[in-house]
């Protein structure tokens, strides 16, 4: 077909009349393809829902401290595994918006996936040991309370129900033994 094309004398009025030969080309090489000038895809759900995020996530950057924004993307301030650390534990605090400026900026730094996953699992892991440490250290608690204190008004402790309006109340080896017989019934 471009075999069979004539070249045409523009007409007076048009811009190509007044460029010169250098400048057409010039314009030609610039100017987009005819392919691009198709008309735009229709909008799906899915494209919906990643512009409300997008929006979201820029609001969230908006009201940040300019710094902080500008922080998220600086390797100094921020290592691949500090971010995937920080994207576990915004997974944790249930909030997407933190999750996916994260991910944003793991994305644009090109982390490694599998780096990611490792040190968001390793980070998830701490978090659980560091609540069990909690835990532990609140039935030390329970368990150390003082035999005067047993039963007291307003002093937390170790309660073992005999019937629905009696109980006796355990402390020291009394509570481990009490603690570790205590099989959950099967639902």
């Amino acid at each position: 077909m471009k075999a069979n094309r004539q070249t045409r004398v523009p007409s007076p009025n048009s811009i190509a009349a007044r460029l010169s030969e250098e400048q057409g080309l010039r314009l030609a090489a610039t100017s987009r393809p005819a392919s691009s000038y198709r008309a735009p895809r229709r909008a799906t759900a899915g494209d919906i829902r990643v512009d409300e995020l997008a929006r979201a996530m820029k609001n969230r950057l908006a009201s940040w401290h300019p710094k902080k924004g500008e922080a998220l993307g600086s390797p100094l301030e921020f290592s691949i595994e500090k971010l995937s650390q920080m994207l576990a534990e915004a997974v944790c605090s249930g909030d997407p918006i933190s999750v996916a400026l994260i991910a944003m900026s793991l994305h644009a730094r090109g982390g490694d996936h599998q780096v990611i996953a490792d040190q968001a699992r390793r980070a998830l892991l701490r978090g659980s040991r560091e609540s069990l440490v909690v835990d532990a250290e609140r039935y030390r608690k329970l368990r150390n309370v003082t035999d005067d204190e047993l039963g007291a008004a307003g002093v937390p402790c170790i309660s073992l129900p005999l019937t629905a309006y009696d109980s006796d109340h355990l402390n020291g080896t009394d509570a481990d033994a009490a603690v570790d017989a205590y099989t959950p019934k099967a639902k």
